[in-house]
C-alpha cells in the first residue's frame, strides 16, 4: 500500500501536464498499473534513482513543492526508492517501463495459485491460455487510447502496423472503448478524428 501510494503521489506530481492526459490507474487479474503522462527522462533511468541519491528533475516544481510541505512528498528525487524497497520488504514484484507517451509502474499482485501464469509481461494472454476467451486484452485498450489521445487521427492501419495486430482486433479494442465512453468519433471516417474522454 505504501509502495502504491507513492507511485500514484510521483505519477501525479511528475506528470506532463500539457498533454492534457490524466494519472491512470488500472487493476488487473494479476497486476497493477499506475501510468503518468510523460516520458522519462532522456538519459537517466529508474534504476539510477533507486541504486543511488540523485538531483531531482523537477517537471512541476510548484506541484512538487506543495506535495513535500503537505508531507505528503517526504523528499525529492526518493520516491523510486522507496517504492521498490518498499515492495522488497512486501515481497512484491515491481517492474518500471517507459514509451514515447509516459511512463509506468507495474505492481505484481498475490493472487492465489495460477492467478497471473497466463499473462504476459506486457499483459498479453498467450494462445491457448486457460484466459484467452476474456474479452479483451486491456492493456492494449490503455496503449491504444493514449495514441488516440496524443494523435486524434490515428488510422486503423496504423494502429496496426503500432501493435501488429490484426484489423479486427483494432476494430475490437476501439469498438469497446466507444461503449466505454472512452473515446468518441468526430467528423467522418476520412476527415474525422477521435476525441478521448476522460472516464
Amino acid at each position: 500500500m505504501d509502495a502504491a501510494r507513492e507511485a500514484v503521489i510521483n505519477a501525479f506530481a511528475h506528470r506532463l501536464i500539457e498533454s492534457g492526459q490524466s494519472v491512470e490507474v488500472a487493476i488487473y487479474r494479476s497486476f497493477m498499473e499506475i501510468y503518468s503522462p510523460g516520458r522519462f527522462p532522456d538519459g537517466v533511468t529508474p534504476e539510477m534513482f533507486i541504486r543511488e541519491i540523485r538531483k531531482p528533475i523537477r517537471r512541476n516544481p510548484l506541484i512538487t513543492r506543495t506535495l513535500y510541505y503537505s508531507k505528503d512528498m517526504e523528499s525529492f528525487a526518493t520516491g523510486l526508492k522507496r517504492i521498490q524497497d518498499a515492495c522488497d520488504e512486501a515481497g512484491c514484484k515491481v517492474e518500471y517501463y517507459g514509451d514515447e507517451y509516459g511512463f509506468t509502474v507495474r505492481f505484481y499482485r498475490h493472487c492465489g495459485e495460477g492467478w497471473g501464469a497466463d499473462v504476459g509481461a506486457n499483459g498479453s494472454i498467450p494462445k491457448g491460455s486457460k484466459v484467452q476467451n476474456e474479452p479483451l486484452d486491456e492493456p492494449l485498450e490503455m496503449k491504444i487510447r493514449r495514441i488516440l489521445a496524443a494523435r486524434p487521427k490515428t488510422t486503423y492501419s496504423e494502429l496496426e502496423d503500432e501493435f501488429q495486430i490484426s484489423r479486427s482486433t483494432v476494430k475490437r479494442v476501439i469498438k469497446s472503448l466507444v461503449n466505454k465512453g472512452a473515446i468518441e468519433r468526430k467528423g467522418g471516417k476520412r476527415y474525422g478524428y477521435w476525441d478521448v474522454k476522460d472516464y
